[in-house]
């Protein structure tokens, strides 16, 4: 129903993340009461932070389950603690372009009231009355996912993996997934939603993508290899690699700006400002600024959402429309900014 308010490609089988946060905030198409979010943190993933927060705030009820108290868990009303992949059996699927699978056995028991993912949502589906579309215990999935293969799970995990039979080049059998079976470089079905067929990148209406003398820069944006997305930002170790964000200048544009390596600047965009600290990098275009995505502080506090503000590459970005008209995709990066020492 959402992504078919924003007229959206039907076989887009999410909804993405700035369509939900906007309906919970003009409760249109129909108001959004409650959410329950598992092993996510919007609050520094989503587009458009600072709407991420009205609209979750704008929720009769908000529930969370994760493995580490996170921003997002912190404004929840309940935080549902979660087992980590090394505390329950489990299937390994690393993508169908591979011809196996792995058995990933429970190595500990998960600590204190902790379960898995699919425990809470099994438990959760029963309690709602919808036990018959689910399991009578979620490990019974497992079995169901092997029963074609004629093993249980506990079998499974004897062999420790199960191999399939490589297919190659499968296009000259069935040829591929478009209406005429072949390549498709023109895509009628775009030009039946009064799109472009052609490949290419218009830029989107009602947004400014050049820089400015007010925006000189053009903000693109990277993930610290240290850590995956916004996670484990509390773990000493990594911390110790990668103590704080930095966002990455030429040396030209430093010396324009007059800031040095390691000094702290703001990055402004005209959706919000933000702290990181200068990094030199050679090489690269002195009209673009590249900054740290997913960073928040766990040694803040939760009743501070754990320094959510200060350093978090989303209040930068935009969750409003224009959006891209097929998949509701916002610009995430070459957006306009400037940088000033803090």
């Amino acid at each position: 129903m959402l992504s078919y308010s924003w007229n959206l490609h039907p076989l887009l089988a999410t909804v993405p993340a700035q369509v939900a946060t906007l309906a919970m905030i003009r409760q249109e198409p129909y108001p959004i009461k409650a959410a329950y979010l598992q092993g996510t943190n919007p609050m520094l993933s989503y587009p458009g932070s600072g709407s991420v927060r009205e609209a979750l705030e704008r929720l009769d009820f908000l529930a969370v389950a994760d493995i580490f108290m996170t921003p997002t868990a912190a404004l929840a009303d309940l935080v549902l603690p979660s087992a980590t992949h090394l505390e329950f059996d489990d299937i390994g699927n690393y993508g169908l372009p591979k011809s196996f699978i792995l058995a990933r056995p429970k190595v500990v028991d998960p600590p204190g009231e902790a379960w898995p993912d699919l425990r809470i949502l099994n438990e959760l589906a029963r309690s709602l009355g919808l036990g018959e579309l689910f399991w009578k215990e979620d490990k019974e999935l497992l079995e169901q996912v092997l029963a074609p293969a004629g093993l249980t799970y506990r079998e499974f995990k004897e062999s420790l993996v199960l191999w399939g039979t490589p297919a190659y080049r499968t296009y000259l059998e069935r040829g591929f997934d478009t209406p005429s079976g072949k390549v498709e470089l023109r895509c009628d079905q775009l030009a039946q939603r009064g799109l472009d067929p052609l490949p290419g990148s218009p830029e989107p209406q009602g947004q400014q993508w050049a820089p400015s003398p007010q925006f000189p820069f053009l903000l693109t944006s990277a993930k610290d290899p240290v850590y995956f997305h916004s996670a484990y930002r509390q773990i000493p170790s990594l911390r110790k690699i990668s103590p704080e964000p930095w966002v990455e200048i030429s040396p030209e544009a430093a010396s324009l700006l007059g800031v040095a390596q390691g000094d702290w600047v703001r990055v402004c965009t005209p959706r919000g400002r933000i702290r990181q600290r200068v990094r030199l990098v050679e090489g690269l275009d002195p009209r673009v600024a590249c900054g740290a995505y997913g960073w928040w502080f766990p040694e803040r506090g939760h009743q501070d959402l754990f320094g959510w503000e200060e350093s978090n590459l989303n209040f930068l970005t935009s969750p409003d429309p224009p959006f891209d008209p097929l998949l509701a995709s916002v610009n995430l990066r070459g957006i306009p900014c400037f940088l000033e020492k803090a």
